[in-house]
């Protein structure tokens, strides 16, 4: 997904690492891609080493030197074949959970109870976090939130509300075989 990243922003204009990186912090790409804005170093070198981008230019600032990079024909081929496997990318289930909540009945009630409420206090704070970032890149792209970018935050969204309706229903049947014993 970093290597995607990158050549996305280099397809936009040529930048530096530094530029990415703030571009990704800003955009909150750590939640919705799994990215953590650091590791675009670590791509960037892998990438110029494959000839999917190379430096355009180097400014010298004070004593460190700033490169700015720009996508080959070759990156651009490349973007475009990791674009078509994360479209093609099957779905995922959070195992995790689910087996959790297999085996829920091993614990006590009230600590699975306990859990599964801090579970739901996490996905509010979650939601909450989605919807101020959503609001930050409407204000970052002068309320030109792209279509597609919308679609993908109301996604995560309802995922979590969905999330959040599975651990409701789970702590009532828990609390269900509370009042029955």
């Amino acid at each position: 997904m970093i290597k995607l990243l990158v050549l996305e922003l280099l397809s936009q204009r040529p930048m530096s690492g530094y530029e990415m990186k703030q571009i990704l912090e800003n955009t909150d790409a750590k939640r919705w891609s799994g990215v953590l804005p650091g590791s675009i170093y670590n791509a960037i070198k892998k990438l110029e080493k494959e000839g999917y981008i190379i430096i355009s230019s180097i400014e010298m600032t004070g004593n460190r030197q700033r490169s700015e990079y720009k996508i080959t024909q070759k990156g651009q081929d490349y973007q475009l074949s990791l674009i078509k496997d994360a479209l093609s990318s099957p779905i995922q289930y959070n195992g995790d959970l689910y087996s959790g909540i297999g085996f829920a009945y091993q614990l006590d009630n009230q600590s699975a109870i306990s859990i599964l409420k801090n579970n739901m206090s996490t996905l509010n704070t979650e939601k909450r976090e989605i919807i101020a970032g959503k609001k930050q890149k409407e204000i970052a792209t002068n309320g030109e939130l792209s279509e597609l970018s919308s679609i993908v935050i109301n996604h995560m969204i309802k995922t979590i509300e969905l999330q959040s309706q599975l651990i409701e229903s789970v702590i009532g049947v828990i609390n269900k075989e509370n009042n029955s014993d």
